[in-house]
């Protein structure tokens, strides 16, 4: 689709760095590893408290800090690459992060991305669990419902809201409502202003 950017995620990436330095406990190649990418967030982090306000100075300086790091973790890959045998845990992760690189440092050109996609990640974790569970739905009108109160859930999460209050709230004033301007007043981000 146009305009869309695939963003890789620097977590999945340290993550295979993990699972090779506790196999090679000794593995300091493992260890340099994950020492760049914690150089990453920390650079993140730093910034992400100081320019609150200015998403231009933000990428400014995200830049400026970040990429000599990345530049010097890109070549300690490619170093790697060539000593760490494919088929090794570490020479997987080099791999890895290498085939990924592109996407993992596409982050730095927009202010709402961040080195990972943890946050996202932990917003689905409540789906992924629940999966096992919507093979139990029976129907296509089940699977809708589902998706109806899983979606009116998160998103009262997502606005700040406890969300059996919210429900609570819109079971409440729903059977009132009779035009579309009556339902927008219902949804998570405009129930308490109305």
């Amino acid at each position: 689709m146009p305009g869309i950017i695939h963003v890789g995620c620097f977590a999945h990436a340290r993550r295979k760095f993990f699972e090779a330095a506790k196999v090679n406990k000794n593995s300091k190649s493992a260890q340099e590893e994950i020492k760049h990418i914690r150089n990453l967030y920390d650079i993140e982090n730093e910034l992400r408290d100081k320019f609150t306000d200015d998403n231009n100075m933000f990428l400014r300086e995200r830049k400026n800090r970040a990429g000599p790091v990345l530049e010097k973790f890109k070549a300690w890959l490619e170093k790697r690459k060539e000593e760490a045998p494919p088929s090794l845990l570490l020479g997987k992760a080099v791999n890895y992060s290498l085939t990924q690189w592109d996407k993992m440092t596409s982050y730095l050109e927009s202010p709402h991305l961040t080195p990972d996609n943890n946050a996202c990640e932990n917003a689905i974790r409540p789906f992924v669990l629940g999966r096992k569970n919507w093979l139990f739905c029976q129907s296509i009108g089940g699977v809708e419902s589902s998706c109806g109160m899983y979606t009116l859930i998160e998103t009262a999460k997502l606005n700040g809201l406890v969300p059996i209050n919210y429900l609570m709230l819109l079971f409440e004033k729903s059977p009132l409502a009779s035009s579309p301007a009556d339902w927008e007043k219902l949804l998570p981000w405009n129930i308490f202003t109305a």
